[in-house]
């Protein structure tokens, strides 16, 4: 494993910019606390698979959990999945990471960077993607995994439920809903990330509204 940077190189549009080969520097998450952004860029594992001849492109990968931009040399014959095994950030737990470049998310894993036009100065966005279990708020009501990024505000979840009621998919109240996890209501406007949400928690459904108090 590499060493961990520690010099800042540049500020882009607030975003800082930092240059490494294998590790990540510490920076500021949403949560108040410092993840680590590791990429393991050992390239034994792609040799071996014989997938042939490549050119080395400098990307720059738009990890949003961390609010912090970062370039990478990687080969652009490299598939999208290797890319994605090669990014961990510590301590989160994601169930997935998705890769997105010019507004498309690069979903085929089997396919090489080179394939979804990724150049020199490619910007890579990193999406954590998690899974959250919603829990309806009938006592009978079962249970449906949602995938949510872990940056998007809470608002996308009721997106996401309203498009599953009209599927038929799940019974949600006719006139209101809030939503409640480890018995906090969630504020809408908020990220699951900030609200400390994690890979497989539990979100509950409760029909209603949510008022604030009198001072």
């Amino acid at each position: 494993m590499g060493n961990v940077l520690g010099q800042q190189q540049g500020l882009d549009g607030g975003h800082e910019v930092v240059t490494t080969e294998n590790v990540f520097s510490q920076q500021q998450g949403l949560l108040g606390s410092k993840e680590v952004v590791q990429v393991d860029d050992d390239d034994a594992d792609y040799q071996r698979k014989g997938k042939g001849k490549s050119n080395t492109v400098m990307i720059v990968l738009n990890v949003l959990a961390v609010r912090t931009l970062f370039t990478l040399d990687v080969e652009d014959g490299k598939t999208v999945e290797q890319l994605q095994q090669m990014i961990k950030v510590e301590p989160l737990t994601v169930g997935r990471i998705a890769l997105v470049v010019e507004g498309v998310e690069m979903k085929d894993v089997q396919r090489t960077l080179r394939d979804y036009g990724v150049v020199v100065g490619t910007e890579v966005v990193v999406l954590l993607m998690i899974t959250v279990s919603v829990r309806g708020y009938k006592t009978t009501e079962k249970i449906i995994d949602v995938e949510v990024n872990v940056t998007d505000n809470v608002s996308e979840l009721r997106k996401k439920l309203k498009r599953l009621k009209d599927l038929n998919q799940l019974e949600l109240p006719d006139v209101g809903l809030f939503f409640i996890h480890n018995q906090e209501v969630m504020e809408e406007g908020r990220s699951f990330l900030s609200h400390e949400v994690k890979h497989n928690d539990t979100i509950d459904v409760f029909p209603g509204f949510v008022t604030g108090g009198e001072d």
